[in-house]
This record gives structure tokens, sequence and C-alpha cells, in this order.
């Protein structure tokens, strides 16, 4: 190989991967936090859904976990597993910590605060799935 081509080609090399690598560094999403009012939606269950939310929830969003914290100090870290759409949409598998519970998470469009549902992934022991489907709708202010 003449020594113009090898320069020339490390050169191009070089290029491609700082490229390459430029494009995987994305600014950090901002931080959404807002209040939102939980609504059960649906609830299949041979036992119950558990707590019954009824007061408002803190939620914070940074584009990869959505973190809620409850009136009673409660706090849990969902994790999603998948990126949501371009509009902010989404149904996506996440895992809430520190349970470590499957979930699936739904995103209404936008860039805000937006309704959120989500449910967990687990089975009643009876056979049948057990679904305990909250929305939480954004409050005003």
């Amino acid at each position: 190989m003449p020594a113009s081509f090898a320069g020339v080609s490390a050169t191009f090399f070089s290029s491609a991967v700082a490229m390459i690598s430029a494009s995987d560094c994305s600014a950090a999403e901002p931080v959404i936090r807002w209040r939102a009012e939980p609504t059960l939606q649906l609830a299949i269950s041979s036992t119950s859904c558990g707590h019954q939310h009824k007061e408002p929830i803190k939620i914070e969003f940074d584009g990869k976990v959505l973190k809620t914290a409850a009136w009673s100090g409660q706090t849990y870290d969902i994790i999603l597993l998948e990126p949501l759409n371009a509009d902010g949409s989404g149904e996506v598998n996440a895992v809430a910590q520190p349970k470590n519970r499957s979930m699936i998470v739904r995103f209404d469009p936008g860039h805000g605060p937006r309704n959120v549902t989500w449910w967990g992934r687990y089975y009643s022991g009876m056979g049948m799935s057990a679904k305990c489907i909250y929305t939480f709708v954004p409050l005003e202010g």
C-alpha cells in the first residue's frame, strides 16, 4: 500500500471515528417535575391493587428514569428499558426500584408534564394476569 494512501486512510478513519463518537454523545435531557392526580383505570386481581392512591404524587422525569414520591415519603425509580418516541410518547418496558418489579409505562405525547400510565407485569398465581393500571394526570399549577 503506498504511503500516501495509508496516510489518507488513517486520516479518514480518525475523522469517521470522531464523528461517530460525537453523534453518540447527546446532551442530557432536562429534568421535568410535576404533581399528578392518580386514577385507578383497571383492577383485575385475585387479591387487590394495594394502596389505592388517593393523594397527588410528585413525578420527576429525565428521559430515562421516572421518579415518583407519594405523601408518605415512599419513593420509586422506574427505569425505562427502551427509548420513547420522538414526540415523547410510547409504551415501554421498565423496572421499578427498589423492588425490582417488571412494569410497562405508557406516556402520552409531549415533552413536559403529561399523562403517564403504568402497570406491573406479574401474575396472580391463579393463572390470570393481575393488572392494576394507574393513570397519573398532571395537576394545574
